[in-house]
């Protein structure tokens, strides 16, 4: 089942990451690309479909976390195929490096 697979996955991260943050951002990054995908094997996952998923990432951070996510579950999973570099680098360039945030505004209170 896809939660059994990825639960051990979060621990094979948690063992070869020394850093709990860096481990909790792949897992999460890769938690969020399957998230409304079923699964009982990383076998049945279409190399095409997980392309697609990528480049609907909109920020450089994000996307390299995915990234980084995957390239550790292809090793925890030899089932696990995963697009090659070129593809990696040809999707990167063209994400932004900055998030969107809502402008501030400032209120005045009368008292």
């Amino acid at each position: 089942m896809k939660y059994d697979i990825l639960k051990d996955f979060r621990v094979y991260l948690n063992t070869c990451i020394s850093n709990k943050n860096t481990a909790d951002k792949y897992y999460f990054a890769v938690n969020k690309l399957f998230n409304d995908k079923q699964f009982n094997s990383l076998k049945e996952i279409n190399p095409e479909e997980l392309k697609e998923r990528l480049m609907s990432i909109k920020t450089k951070n994000n996307f390299s976390a995915a990234k980084q996510g995957l390239k550790h579950l292809s090793i925890f999973s030899k089932d696990l195929k995963i697009p090659d570099n070129d593809f990696f680098k040809q999707i990167s360039a063209k994400k932004r490096n900055w998030t969107s945030k809502p402008a501030k505004t400032e209120e005045k209170l009368d008292i």
